[in-house]
């Protein structure tokens, strides 16, 4: 029928939409077209060219990101930067404004295509017939929902007075916000298997996600809305582990209902988000603590425990090979993760704060920002720490390094001994007539002691594991490391 339609020349062009691993398509595809036809795969199909009707007719094969421009650029669909209508009529998002208008005006029909309607309470089934398993045939299933606007709906609680005495808790109610692979992996897990501890609510960013942190992880009820976990009077204890441009912001509200907030570093991305939890920090009197758990690392421990015995100033250097990530990662971007310096930099920061035991006073360093526009250049870089007790450390922090070198290798000189720690995973002290090594296994990093130990000062109302002096101060010195990559040419020769 198509070649006759076509006066046997075949078809201009073919768009395959179809989901299947079947080489069908394609086949179908190159049969029907004409002679320098085009073929348009938008669907997920095997593309094994047969070669006989695809040379012999020179076709093109194009390959269609479905929604249009746009699609899979973060810029466009997670900052929601739009492109000019005078360069790009039709992106992603006015093509679906325009299939709906046009579906609105009835300039296109779809009711015919559509073989089942649902209601919403009966969603189950409405996928069982999506994939078959009811092995009903279908074109396209409707979820219909209760006119009732869902986003004013909320999940009422019972309301219970936080404890908030001088005496011990028994049991910590806790909050969480973000189920991203380094919570689900590093701190939900500790938080599960944490006595006297229960798991109230999570607030993840889609409800599917947060469905599957509340039944991997025993949570009482879940919830797209973070705030729904902040403004729970039931519950003691809010943790975050979002993105980093939310934290701030998350943090101060907690605070304010008077919890007690627990927040993966970077505590803020600037320095105005900062003044902002300070601010907040004085006014409500609140606790706050940072997941700067590598202070927590058995290695670290041991080394802290040899260190205090001697007397300043100590020298520090800390190498870091921190491995390149993909140039789209949102870590990258300023506004919404502030960077690798921010980002990472202030856990090498906190641990030399923690090795010296004294503020620091001033900071220093260069990166490799001039040699391009790569965001990894910014993040090569060398930091000095000068510290009250006169005391120095080196930070030397690249993402340029090769893998077997290991990750992180930390030196510390003092009163003509050396403490080297090694990926946490050894410590070797020196002294002038001896060595010792010792390794570790198991928790490596401090992420399980780090929760364990601060669920337990909760538990028992004593001052949280990092003092709040210690955080601000570390926060301030890794926010103007990461200005002084941009605005510090050094003293030229």
């Amino acid at each position: 029928r198509i070649m006759s339609f076509t006066d046997n020349h075949g078809v201009d062009s073919v768009i395959i939409t179809a989901a299947t691993p079947s080489n069908d398509p394609i086949e179908f595809a190159g049969k029907v077209c004409r002679d320098r036809g085009k073929v348009v795969v938008v669907g997920a199909v095997r593309t094994d060219l047969p070669r006989e009707d695809y040379y012999r007719k020179e076709l093109e094969l194009r390959f269609s990101r479905s929604y249009g421009p746009g699609r899979y650029d973060p810029l466009f669909e997670e900052r929601g930067m739009a492109y000019p209508i005078g360069y790009i009529r039709w992106t992603e998002n006015r093509n679906m404004k325009e299939f709906l208008r046009l579906i609105s005006h009835g300039a296109i029909q779809i009711e015919h295509l559509i073989s089942h309607r649902f209601t919403v309470d009966e969603a189950e089934r409405a996928y069982d017939v999506v994939s078959g398993d009811s092995h009903e045939d279908c074109v396209a299933v409707t979820l219909k929902y209760d006119s009732e606007d869902i986003s004013l709906r909320r999940l009422k609680l019972p309301a219970v007075s936080p404890t908030r005495s001088s005496e011990k808790m028994e049991i910590v109610r806790v909050g969480f916000i973000g189920g991203g692979n380094f919570a689900r992996s590093m701190l939900l897990p500790h938080l599960k298997s944490a006595d006297g501890v229960v798991c109230e609510g999570v607030a993840c960013l889609t409800g599917s996600s947060a469905r599957d942190a509340a039944r991997k992880f025993n949570f009482n009820y879940f919830t797209s809305n973070p705030f729904e976990i902040i403004d729970n009077e039931s519950i003691d204890v809010v943790m975050i582990a979002t993105r980093h441009d939310s934290h701030a912001q998350l943090v101060a509200r907690a605070l304010a209902k008077g919890k007690i907030a627990y927040v993966e570093k970077p505590l803020a991305i600037n320095r105005d988000e900062l003044e902002q939890i300070i601010s907040t920090i004085q006014q409500t009197n609140g606790q706050l603590m940072v997941g700067f758990n590598r202070r927590f690392s058995q290695a670290a421990v041991a080394a802290e425990e040899y260190l205090r015995k001697l007397a300043p100033p100590f020298n520090i250097i800390y190498r870091i090979n921190a491995g390149k990530l993909p140039l789209n990662h949102w870590v990258h971007n300023d506004e919404q993760g502030g960077g690798r310096i921010i980002g990472e930099v202030c856990h090498f920061v906190d641990l030399c704060r923690y090795f010296v035991g004294a503020p620091i006073r001033a900071v220093s360093g260069f990166d490799s920002a001039n040699c391009g526009e790569d965001p990894h250049y910014a993040e090569n870089g060398a930091f000095a720490l000068k510290f009250d007790d006169g005391s120095v450390a080196s930070i030397v922090y690249s993402p340029f390094g090769a893998s077997g070198m290991g990750k992180e290798r930390i030196e510390v000189m003092a009163g003509g001994t050396g403490v080297m720690i090694d990926d946490f995973k050894s410590i070797e002290l020196i002294a002038k007539d001896k060595s010792y090594r010792r390794r570790f296994s198991g928790d490596l990093k401090g992420h399980a002691s780090e929760v364990h130990s601060f669920l337990k000062a909760v538990k028992e109302n004593r001052p949280l594991p990092i003092d709040i002096d210690d955080i601000i101060n570390v926060t301030k010195a890794s926010i103007q490391i990461a200005e002084l990559g941009r605005i510090s040419g050094g003293i030229p020769l």
